[in-house]
């Protein structure tokens, strides 16, 4: 097991294989839905139907990391032809987590490397469908849960195949619809909606607020519709229950880090596209950083400075001229009033000291 800090949730997962050069890692949270399939299908059949419960305990397993796996390819391919690049990527039973960066991104480019993972569950969608109806000796015929357990039970190896085909289609549009009408983070809608409300015009926090909103609702309902498939002795009961719960930790996550003032941390708001230094308008709560205020300052006093030489600095050239002609007007009640303001500029001041001075000596001359 590998623990990785931070404060984005996913912080237990152990590495699993390597990929075309990505590390592969599976969360916690997958073998924990792995077990709980299995011993929902040992309590429900109890070793009656051995058949179904190794068919569930392949799906679950196997085959369910395969089609996480190309999901997260989606993501990684995309990524790639955008001239990014991948560290790692971490699956989870609704598809996983890819650690993709792609230098002075924008927000588009976020949005379809988004939309990328769900739509590879459209090919696989297909391809399932292929392999149940060549598989299944009476074509598509078992699609009701007790006549396929009982048909699989009696059945061989194609029967097996095809019912395997037919969960494994059941998967690939429940983990379609999810990702792509489902904005609540880790799903790849969040994603989507939190890079296309930022190209809009909205700022990261207000996004952040919303994926909160949205996802606690959602995690609410999941909640509900949980419990009520308990009560009902519905198969989906405890992984609606199991994803409720999750849905919720997930969304406290970033409820926590809005208010540390740590949103570009958590993993939706990691890329380059979101950073302020990208000049997306994001009204942050904390203090707008020195180095654009310092740099934004010093280019509007030089453009100012500038435009007082060219212009001759005519606010400055007004004020004295109204103070040489204050000083200019006779009498002693204007020299009195003159002086103070005047204080600024020695040359008038001299000039009116030494107009008494010559006075006194062209007196003193001829009694001389």
């Amino acid at each position: 097991m590998v623990y990785s800090g931070g404060s984005d949730g996913w912080t237990c997962r152990c590495l699993c294989c390597c990929c075309a050069g990505v590390p592969v890692n599976v969360h916690w949270t997958f073998f924990f839905v792995w077990i709980l399939q299995i011993v929902i299908s040992l309590i429900q059949y109890k070793f009656d139907y051995w058949k179904n419960i190794v068919n569930i305990a392949v799906l679950w397993g196997p085959v369910l990391f395969l089609i996480c796996v190309l999901h997260e390819w989606g993501h990684v391919i995309r990524n790639r032809l955008f001239g990014g690049t991948c560290h790692y990527m971490t699956i989870w039973p609704l598809g996983g987590f890819s650690d993709t960066k792609i230098e002075n991104g924008t927000c588009l480019q976020e949005f379809w490397v988004a939309l990328c993972g769900p739509l590879m569950h459209i090919p696989q969608f297909f391809i399932f469908m292929i392999v149940m109806a060549i598989a299944a000796p009476n074509g598509l015929k078992y699609y009701s849960s007790p006549a396929g357990v009982a048909a699989l039970q009696e059945g061989g190896v194609g029967l097996f195949i095809a019912q395997l085909a037919k969960g494994a289609i059941d998967i690939n549009m429940m983990l379609f619809f999810m990702n792509l009408l489902v904005p609540a983070f880790p799903l790849d809608a969040a994603r989507m909606l939190a890079s296309m409300g930022v190209h809009c015009g909205l700022s990261v926090p207000r996004a952040a607020w919303m994926l909160v909103v949205i996802g606690g609702l959602l995690g609410a309902a999941a909640l509900i519709f949980g419990i009520i498939g308990l009560i009902s002795g519905h198969n989906l009961g405890f992984f609606m229950l199991f994803l409720g719960l999750f849905m919720a930790w997930t969304t406290w996550s970033m409820y926590r880090s809005i208010q540390n003032k740590q949103i570009f941390q958590h993993p939706v708001f990691a890329p380059d596209c979101y950073r302020p230094e990208r000049g997306r308008p994001t009204n942050l709560s904390s203090p707008v950083p020195p180095t654009q205020s310092a740099m934004s300052r010093p280019s509007r006093n030089n453009n100012e400075q500038s435009r007082d030489i060219e212009s001759g600095r005519p606010n400055k050239n007004k004020k004295s001229n109204r103070s040489s002609k204050a000083g200019s007007e006779p009498g002693p009640t204007s020299s009195s009033t003159t002086t103070p303001k005047n204080k600024k500029k020695p040359g008038a001041s001299t000039k009116k000291k030494s107009v008494p001075k010559k006075k006194k000596s062209a007196d003193t001359n001829p009694s001389s």
